[in-house]
């Protein structure tokens, strides 16, 4: 697991830290999965594999592929969701506040104001 989850973390540009909040442990617990000295629990690891949308197979080094296909059509709307989520989180209350607004703002405009999202 040593490899893999310091892989996915760095990925996402993630201190050792900050997956740990969102994984429900401490930091120095993440330290020590990286380094193989610590077995994760089996829930750690199943909230470590949903986390980084892995198969927990991945996540321990049994296979090399990483998830699942899914055929659904909303897997990459449910996936940028837990990306917009992530990033909310790690703003400050302030900084959420204000991005709050400014989306109630483009909710209540978004019928006077055309533009082309793509």
């Amino acid at each position: 697991m040593e490899n893999r989850l310091k892989e996915l973390r760095e990925s996402k540009g993630m201190s050792q830290k900050t997956l740990g909040h969102f994984l429900q442990i401490s930091q120095q617990s993440v330290s020590r999965m990286e380094h193989n000295i610590h077995i994760a629990s089996i829930d750690t690891i199943i909230r470590t594999a949903t986390f980084f949308h892995v198969t927990s197979d991945y996540l321990l080094g049994l296979s090399d592929k990483k998830r699942h296909v899914s055929h659904s059509p909303h897997t990459k709307k449910l996936e940028q969701y837990h990306e917009y989520l992530f990033l909310f989180d790690l703003l400050t209350s302030y900084q959420q506040e204000i991005t709050k607004h400014l989306l109630h703002i483009l909710q209540k405009t978004q019928d006077e104001i055309p533009f082309d999202s793509e």
